[in-house]
């Protein structure tokens, strides 16, 4: 005769009792659960540890963190921080989502309209930045159209002094948020 398991009958064929066996002698003590959260030092839940674990496994958005200590207003750092992130509403993704019948750029109607676009590869955006750069004696530093903007700035600003890194970055950003 077989043994009788509280389990179904033919939940306990199919897994052939060897479970139900070991579960058998498991025997539970009185001492209280705990929990441990490894996601902080000391292992106790906090909403900032549970808010970094989001993070874990992600790789970091070039220039995010250089673009927060700009001395730019935060209307104009959160602006940029859309562009890293692909969050405006150019002209290309509005065409890719059928919002327009052309993705071409409005200002010079020959490439498509994409941020990197508008605030670099323009030609009139590449007009204003070259009146600026000259303005203020900067015109060693040459724009590279082809370069994604973000990545244009963090070279353009090593080409500096680091005295001068946190009023170029303003001025990038500012000129940048103006085109």
């Amino acid at each position: 005769m077989q043994k009788r398991h509280w389990l179904c009958p033919c939940i306990a064929e199919q897994v052939g009792c060897a479970l139900c066996d070991l579960l058998e002698n498991v025997q539970l003590s009185d001492a209280p659960d705990t929990l441990f959260w490894r996601f902080s030092k000391d292992y106790t839940y906090s909403a900032a540890s549970a808010y970094g674990a989001i993070f874990l496994g992600s790789s970091p958005v070039l220039g995010a963190k250089l673009l927060w200590k700009t001395a730019a207003p935060h209307r104009v750092r959160f602006f940029f921080w859309l562009c890293l992130h692909g969050g405006c509403w150019t002209g290309d993704r509005r065409f890719r989502h059928g919002l327009q019948l052309s993705n071409l750029c409005v200002m010079c109607n020959q490439e498509p309209e994409t941020m990197d676009h508008i605030l670099l590869g323009c030609s009139f955006s590449r007009e204003v930045w070259h009146i600026w750069l000259v303005k203020l004696h900067l015109q060693d530093i040459i724009i590279v159209t082809e370069e994604p903007s973000i990545q244009w700035w963090l070279r353009a600003r090593k080409l500096l002094p680091k005295l001068l890194w946190r009023g170029f970055d303003s001025f990038v950003f500012l000129i940048g948020w103006m085109i």
